[in-house]
C-alpha cells in the first residue's frame, strides 16, 4: 500500500472489525451504511501516513484514500461518509475466530499474523 507516493504497507491498512447491527433486529440503523472498502481505508498506524486533512486528528481506525485528490472518493469523503470500524486491528493479522463471554461484553479474538 502506498499514500502519495510512500510505501506505508508494513503497518498500514489496519484489519477490521465493523459493526453492523443485531442480526434479528427489525429496524437495523446499521443497514447500508458505507463501511468503506474499497475506496477508504482504516488506518493502524497514523505516524507513517502522511498528507492528512489538517482538521483530522489522525488515529486508528480513520478513514483515509490511498491518494489524496480530488476525485470522487477523497480522505474529505472517507470522513465525512463512511462508517468507521468498530475496532482496528495491526496490519497483517488475520483473525482465526472470535469467543464473547457469557453476557456479551467481553471478547476474545485469536490472530494469525502472515509476518
Amino acid at each position: 500500500m502506498a499514500r502519495l507516493g510512500k510505501d506505508i504497507h508494513q503497518n498500514n491498512p489496519g484489519e477490521e472489525m465493523n459493526y453492523h447491527g443485531v442480526i434479528n433486529m427489525t429496524a437495523n440503523p446499521y443497514e447500508g451504511l458505507n463501511y468503506g472498502y474499497p475506496d477508504c481505508f482504516a488506518i493502524w498506524d497514523p505516524s507513517v501516513v502522511d498528507g492528512l486533512p489538517e482538521a483530522a486528528r489522525a488515529k486508528p481506525g480513520m478513514q483515509i484514500t490511498l491518494e489524496e485528490g480530488d476525485g470522487d472518493y477523497n480522505d474529505t469523503f472517507c470522513l465525512e461518509h463512511t462508517t468507521p470500524p468498530r475496532l482496528t486491528f495491526p496490519a497483517h493479522t488475520a483473525p482465526l475466530d472470535i469467543k464473547f463471554t457469557g453476557n456479551g461484553s467481553s471478547a476474545y479474538i485469536s490472530f494469525h499474523g502472515s509476518w
